[in-house]
């Protein structure tokens, strides 16, 4: 009897040990569970994002005669400012590449963009293929902000159990955004940092020296006098 159960206990380790072996074989034929991998948008910037979109803007300038008559000259000022509030890099002015009027006429179109503040430098002239009667174009790229349409409705709010918000949430706040950013450039990369004022600075720094507040005091026209009514 005494001699079974010290067999059986010099077993033990070995049969454990075989068992975690097989246990440790088992495990490595069980696959790991699939992760989801998945991106679920849950801001309203992930689920509409803004994106900057590029197109051109021209018109067409008759070359009938030399002279531009007041309601070309007038379609030009107003794209020459549209340009400028759109923050347009370049100007194209292309006249045909047949001769005639063109020539005259872009001549007179760098002209009025110039006068209304368009650097020489942005205006880019040359000529395209066609007859000496076909017009001169004017154009250049637009950017503007653009993202998805609002008006998905088809979760039924009254019953929804995901938690989260519905589809069309945020749509209008980043509709807006997109259409009264300014420059939609602003939205690819910052803009660069603006020179300092230093007279403004030489000032602050004599204020500062001589002990006295260093902000800009109002005019003693903007001052608000307290009224004497209480008092009476």
């Amino acid at each position: 009897m005494r001699k079974q159960t010290l067999m059986r206990a010099r077993r033990a380790p070995a049969l454990a040990a075989t068992l975690a072996a097989l246990f440790a074989l088992a495990a490595c034929d069980t696959p790991f569970p699939e992760t989801q991998n998945e991106f679920m948008p849950v801001s309203s910037s992930d689920r509409f994002p803004i994106a900057v979109a590029k197109g051109p803007v021209k018109f067409d300038v008759p070359t009938g005669k030399t002279a531009l008559n007041a309601q070309q000259k007038d379609t030009i000022v107003r794209f020459a400012q549209q340009a400028k509030s759109n923050y347009a890099s370049t100007i194209h002015v292309r006249r045909p590449s047949g001769g005639g009027r063109g020539t005259a006429v872009a001549g007179a179109i760098r002209r009025i963009l110039v006068q209304q503040g368009i650097p020489d430098s942005m205006i880019v002239q040359g000529t395209y293929e066609a007859g000496a009667e076909s017009p001169v174009v004017v154009s250049y790229i637009r950017t503007w902000a653009v993202t998805q349409e609002c008006g998905n409705w088809d979760e039924d709010l009254a019953v929804t159990f995901s938690n989260s918000g519905y589809a069309n949430f945020g749509c209008s706040v980043q509709n807006n955004v997109a259409a009264m950013v300014a420059n939609p450039n602003d939205l690819v990369m910052p803009r660069t940092e603006t020179p300092s004022d230093p007279t403004r600075r030489s000032t602050v720094f004599d204020k500062y020296r001589e002990g006295v507040p260093t902000n800009t005091q109002p005019p003693q026209q903007q001052q608000v006098q307290i009224s004497t009514v209480a008092q009476q």
